[in-house]
């Protein structure tokens, strides 16, 4: 239930990535609404499509857990409790739902920026968010 999936599914494909990089998990919190994972790897081990694939896998962590109810794992959006924020569901929803960003969830990996695209499931490549900065 809740993030336990999408956490499972991390841990799996990070575990299958990383093999003799010595990865270990530091932490993974709770955060902003979403979860928010640091780990570990020797670095002489960690070629740039290594730390590009465990880069991506960590954002979509993030992006999902942000559209996931923590409580059950249905679709959820993010709401203010108590001076926090929680993704859930309409059915455990509690507080004020916070208004969504236009644009998605954008972030900057190393091979430019990747946006999560809830009904595909995947991070796609997009331009710079705020347009061209050259």
């Amino acid at each position: 239930a809740g993030w336990l999936g999408i956490l499972d599914d991390y841990l799996r494909a990070a575990v299958a990535g990383m093999e003799g990089t010595d990865f270990r998990i530091q932490r993974v919190v709770e955060a902003h609404g979403g979860l928010d994972l640091e780990w570990t790897a020797r670095p002489l081990r960690m070629t740039d499509p290594r730390f590009d694939g465990i880069d991506r896998l960590g954002i979509l962590l993030e992006a999902r857990s942000l559209t996931t109810c923590r409580q059950c794992g249905r679709p959820g959006h993010g709401y203010a409790v108590d001076g926090d924020i929680q993704t859930l569901c309409d059915n455990h929803a509690v507080g004020t739902r916070i208004r969504e960003i236009e644009q998605g969830f954008v972030r900057a990996t190393l091979q430019g920026f990747v946006r999560y695209d809830v009904e595909s499931d995947t991070l796609v490549d997009v331009e710079h968010p705020a347009g061209d900065l050259r």
